[in-house]
C-alpha cells in the first residue's frame, strides 16, 4: 500500500525542484516491481537537477551532475548538454571529446557549437564539414556560412570563401558580420570599388 504513496511523493518533490530528495525516493523504488520505470524517473530527475544547476550558473556542480549521467539511460542527452555547456564556456577540447560521441542532430545551435569547437581546435576539415551540413539546412544560421567562409579564407581559397559568404547574405542580407567579411574578401581579391559598395550597404543599416 505504501508504494503508490512513494511514487506520488517522489513526483511531488521533483515538481518542487527538490531533486535530491526525489532521487532518494526513486532509488528506493528502483528496488521494487517497477524498477525500470523508477530508474527512468531517476535519470530524468537527475538530468533536471543538472539543467537547473547550469541555468543557475553553477558550472562546476552542473558538470559533475552531467558527468554522473554519462553511462546511464540519459547518456545521449546529458552528453549533448554537457558538450554545449563546455563549448559555450570556451573549453573546446573537453567539448570536442564529448561531441565525438554524439551523432549529428537536427539542433542547429548544437551543431554550430560543435563546428565552432572543432574550428577552435584547428580541426579544419571536420569543422568545415559541420558548417557545410548546417548550410544545407533550410534555416541555416548566418554564422554557419561565416564560419565556413573563414576556414576557406584561412586556406587562401578566397573565391570559394566569397561564394559562401554571399550564399549566407542571400539568407541574411543584413547580417553585419557577413557583410563586413564580404568587403574584406573583395578587398583581398583586388575589387576595391565593390568592397566599398558592400561597406556602404553596411553603414546604411
Amino acid at each position: 500500500a505504501g508504494r503508490p504513496n512513494l511514487w506520488e511523493e517522489a513526483a511531488r518533490l521533483e515538481g518542487l525542484g527538490r531533486f535530491d530528495d526525489a532521487e532518494q525516493l526513486y532509488r528506493r523504488l528502483s528496488q521494487g516491481e517497477r524498477a525500470a520505470e523508477a530508474r527512468a524517473a531517476l535519470a530524468r530527475c537527475a538530468l533536471k537537477r543538472a539543467d537547473t544547476l547550469e541555468r543557475a550558473g553553477k558550472a562546476e556542480s552542473a558538470e559533475s551532475a552531467y558527468r554522473a549521467l554519462l553511462e546511464g539511460d540519459s547518456d545521449f542527452v546529458a552528453r549533448a548538454r554537457l558538450a554545449r555547456m563546455l563549448g559555450g564556456s570556451g573549453r573546446h577540447a573537453d567539448a570536442a571529446r564529448l561531441f565525438e560521441k554524439v551523432p549529428p542532430t537536427k539542433d542547429a545551435g548544437f551543431e554550430l557549437l560543435r563546428a565552432a569547437s572543432l574550428s577552435e581546435l584547428r580541426r579544419w576539415d571536420e569543422a568545415a564539414a559541420g558548417y557545410r551540413r548546417l548550410c544545407r539546412g533550410r534555416r541555416a544560421p548566418a554564422s554557419a556560412f561565416l564560419g565556413l567562409a573563414q576556414i576557406l579564407f584561412g586556406r587562401y581559397e578566397l573565391t570559394d570563401a566569397l561564394s559562401w559568404t554571399r550564399r549566407g547574405l542571400r539568407r541574411a542580407p543584413k547580417d553585419p558580420s557577413l557583410r563586413l567579411f564580404e568587403a574584406q574578401l573583395l578587398a583581398r581579391l583586388g575589387r576595391g570599388a565593390t568592397a566599398g559598395r558592400a561597406l556602404r550597404k553596411l553603414r546604411r543599416w
